[in-house]
């Protein structure tokens, strides 16, 4: 199953998720994740996920401290703020939380996003 497939919560709250490669590329992106990016008519595979949220430390050349960056993260199951870039050029906060797993038996890097509910200052 990919992201783009519905599963069995469709009708629930839907998930706005990327899944990059080790190399901080996207492989994958929920609908809600390229709607809440601005971006649903464009595709997002193979695009370095901090072209659309500069502040992830994810950088092509630096496969292994994106995967250890990410399992260290997820350990603490915190959200972290950023500005996401929207398509149409205006700044998004939102609330990032990192998990990794593994399809197709490579090591992945899962985001889900949510917008920021706290204030900006």
């Amino acid at each position: 199953m990919n992201l783009n497939e519905a599963g069995p919560s469709s009708s629930a709250i839907p998930c706005a998720a990327l899944i990059i490669d080790a190399a901080g590329c996207i492989t994958d992106c929920s609908p809600a994740a390229k709607e809440l990016l601005g971006r649903q008519s464009e595709s997002l595979s193979g695009r370095a996920v901090a072209a659309l949220i500069p502040g992830l430390p994810f950088a092509i050349d630096t496969p292994g401290y994106n995967i250890a960056y990410a399992v260290f993260h997820a350990a603490d199951r915190q959200r972290m703020r950023h500005m996401a870039l929207l398509a149409d050029g205006r700044r998004l906060p939102i609330d990032v939380a990192l998990g990794s797993l593994t399809m197709n038996g490579h090591l992945c890097i899962a985001l889900t996003l949510k917008p920021s509910t706290s204030m900006v200052s």
